[in-house]
């Protein structure tokens, strides 16, 4: 108790040196508390689902599955992608640098403070890196450093709710920040996901292939009707046949083949000869009862001359059948040589319908199975079940409870260097006895007066 009232009487001793120790630091103090800027939260909470089909689509006995993921990967995935620097990246490249930049204070004094302390702040930094102490970094990089530090993202335990938050100097900055990375974060989602199921890359496959088909379709339809085909082999083959059984009749009809122009229709050339083996027989009765009429009649005779007229149309028909004969093989064989022409662009149409019908069954065959077999796997959806908050006041103390903060340690800080003072200053007058050199028996003498 003694050590108190003597340290207060110190105190009231040196009452000046307490109050310039204690204005010193409270100044600073106050200072110290007007430049801290405060820090501003927004914080939003997100619900991971996972959700599978649990019957066979193709009615298996045994459905095809895959490995099931438990709760705590999909939330710990979530987390590891919500602070993914890309995601960062996006972020910062999304809103602008300028962005982020904190306001200037309404206050000319503390506007002055702010800037000469950011000019310092950058001339010293330029000074380091020019003499090779810091590595120079630039100003995006920086803010991107920043705002990962300023992302918490956290689980709440025993429940699939994910927090994520985000702290920024400026109080407009947290909510639209949050708000843009849940929407980059959603995007991102959707693209993985779309990488990770190939059922989508299979299905424009099938649209692909289908497009293909539908092309080689058209074109082969659109040579039939330019060449007027519907059968390009078996109408070869016909036309072959006719040809061998035309020429044949020509040959035991004894008539050579008159390679000259021919202007006759397909029904006329499918209907050629077909009048010829009945005007051969025809002829034949006819000569034999000219020759039984001409063992009873003579030649002038008018029912000789009436064969005789008979006879000469027949062999004018036959010799007209002929000439048709004639003219349908010359035009069989120009069709057979306009159907050889096209014979390897009709082929190559062919192939390609086969070999696009073929892709198309195939990646038909191969969405609809993936289908299946995503319907069996664990699907993953995050949810927003608190968007982000605005920030009402800054996170942490007041600036009344730091001022009464530093009032209170300058008081503190103030007597302490006071007492120290003034303890320096006390045993800086003290002289120490060895230093003092004993009196001499002269000395003694002339003080007593001897």
């Amino acid at each position: 108790m003694r050590t108190v009232f003597d340290a207060y009487s110190i105190l009231l001793q040196q009452r000046r040196h307490f109050l310039i120790f204690f204005l010193v630091l409270f100044v600073g103090g106050l200072g110290a508390v007007y430049l801290k800027r405060p820090a501003f939260e927004s914080s939003s909470k997100l619900m991971v689902n996972m959700e599978g089909l649990d019957v066979s689509l193709s009615q298996a006995e045994i459905p095809a599955a895959g490995p099931q993921l438990q709760a705590v990967e999909a939330v710990m995935s979530q987390i590891e992608l919500l602070t993914s620097r890309d995601l960062v990246v996006a972020l910062v490249d999304r809103l602008g640098t300028e962005t982020f930049r904190a306001p200037l204070p309404e206050n000319p004094v503390v506007r002055l403070l702010v800037q000469t302390l950011d000019g310092v702040s950058r001339g010293l930094g330029k000074f380091l890196a020019v003499l090779g102490l810091v590595q120079p970094v630039g100003e995006r990089d920086a803010l991107i450093e920043q705002v990962a530090n300023a992302i918490r993202v956290f689980p709440v335990r025993q429940s699939p709710v994910i927090v994520v938050s985000f702290r920024w100097r400026n109080p407009t900055i947290p909510p639209l920040a949050l708000r843009t990375l849940l929407e980059l974060f959603n995007e991102k989602s959707r693209r993985l996901d779309a990488i990770r199921s190939e059922y989508v890359l299979f299905s424009d496959q099938v649209k692909l292939a289908a497009e293909a088909l539908e092309k080689a379709e058209a074109e082969a339809r659109a040579f039939d009707q330019s060449h007027d085909i519907a059968d390009l082999a078996r109408e070869k083959q016909m036309l072959i046949d006719r040809i061998d059984r035309l020429s044949a009749m020509r040959a035991d009809a004894g008539v050579g083949l008159d390679e000259g122009q021919a202007s006759v229709t397909r029904t006329q050339t499918a209907s050629a000869g077909e009048q010829l083996a009945p005007l051969r027989a025809r002829l034949h009765t006819l000569n034999e009862e000219r020759a039984k009429a001409l063992a009873s009649f003579t030649p002038e005779h008018r029912a000789v001359q009436e064969l005789d007229r008979q006879i000469s149309e027949t062999k004018a028909a036959i010799a007209a059948e002929n000439d048709a004969i004639g003219a349908a093989i010359v035009a069989s064989r120009a069709r057979l040589r306009i159907l050889l022409d096209a014979e390897q662009a009709n082929n190559r149409i062919r192939r390609n319908i086969d070999v696009a019908s073929q892709a198309f069954q195939t990646y038909r065959k191969v969405a609809t199975d993936r289908q299946n077999m995503l319907a069996h796997e664990t699907v993953v959806h995050v949810q927003t079940i608190d968007a982000p908050s605005e920030p009402i006041r800054p996170l942490g103390a007041s600036r009344l409870v730091w001022v009464m903060a530093a009032f209170i340690l300058s008081l503190i800080v103030a007597a302490v260097a006071t007492l120290a003072l003034n303890l320096f200053r006390q045993r800086s007058q003290v002289v120490p006895l060895a230093a003092v050199e004993p009196p001499t028996e002269a000395t003694l003498r002339l003080k007593s007066g001897f």
